[in-house]
């Protein structure tokens, strides 16, 4: 368990209608089908419920994404190796621009994220680093959390315009589809907050990005009352007229709980798929292949 999140198991499992007995027969099925994949690494079953939940229990979704987890690890290892939360890397990172899960989730078991820019100079910003964090963020959240979905919440009150040149459309792509296809993210909500003078370059941005289906869950809020309208305001930062912790409290607190998974962030960062025990039926899923550029060349100077 972790003190930084409330979960609510047993509610979420209502949502989806299951039982104690359906799970356990899903994780079955699923521990079945991974006898026969044996160019997967192990997995717990923390992270096959988490995974199936994030699926809605589709089993076939579940077993997709749970291959997709481990086979972005090739496809991006820029990503996936030095992870350790203690390097001088990571922590610049995360102190620069955060991904923070909040406490408490909302009515519908759904939880919020905000994304901050604290660099005050953008030649700080490593995105590379950044997405890299995230992804540690989102493995440690496999581990602890149990929600339906996330609302997404960015402030860009101190968003420059050089910004969108470190994180170009190809990079954000990138990110996007690996957090939906190797993690299984829901976008119950993306919210902007603090809108820049140039919001619709940013909104260009999004249009690119994303379906029509989650077009529809954009919201731009002009002031945080228009927030609280749908995030309530007992679970957001105080910092956000909330009545939670500041989000530099919470950001801090999530630093040092992440920095105690170092010893598994290492070792995990090690494990890959064996593509050459791949069973012929099974057909790589080429995660990146219809985006160009990489995350390193795309960097600024």
């Amino acid at each position: 368990m972790c003190d930084l999140l409330n979960v609510n198991r047993a509610a979420v499992l209502k949502l989806f209608n299951k039982s104690e007995q359906s799970v356990k027969n899903d994780l079955k099925i699923l521990r079945e089908w991974l006898k026969h994949q044996p160019h997967l690494p192990e997995i717990d079953d923390a992270r096959l419920e988490r995974l199936l939940v994030q699926r809605k229990f589709s089993i076939e979704r579940a077993k997709q994404t749970i291959d997709a987890h481990f086979t972005i690890r090739d496809q991006a290892p820029e990503l996936f190796e030095n992870r350790d939360p203690t390097s001088d890397e990571l922590k610049k990172s995360f102190r620069m621009i955060s991904w923070i899960p909040l406490k408490d989730q909302n009515d519908q078991y759904q939880r919020p994220f905000i994304a901050k820019i604290f660099a005050e100079d953008p030649k700080d910003i490593d995105s590379t680093a950044h997405i890299k964090y995230n992804f540690i963020m989102q493995d440690i959240m496999l581990h602890h959390d149990y929600s339906n979905g996330s609302h997404l919440i960015f402030d860009l009150k101190d968003l420059k315009l050089v910004y969108m040149t470190i994180f170009s459309p190809a990079i954000l792509a990138k990110s996007l589809k690996v957090h939906m296809e190797a993690y299984g993210l829901r976008i119950a909500g993306l919210h902007i907050v603090f809108p820049p003078p140039f919001i619709d370059a940013v909104l260009g941005v999004i249009r690119s990005l994303l379906k029509e289906k989650l077009l529809k869950r954009v919201h731009i809020h002009k002031d945080l009352e228009s927030l609280h309208k749908i995030i309530p305001k007992k679970i957001l930062p105080k910092d956000y007229g909330g009545e939670a912790d500041e989000l530099l409290k919470i950001r801090d607190d999530w630093e040092k709980h992440i920095e105690t998974w170092r010893p598994w962030l290492i070792k995990e960062s090690k494990v890959r798929v064996d593509e050459s025990k791949r069973p012929k039926e099974s057909k790589t899923p080429n995660l990146l292949g219809s985006i160009h550029g990489t995350f390193k060349k795309l960097d600024i100077d």
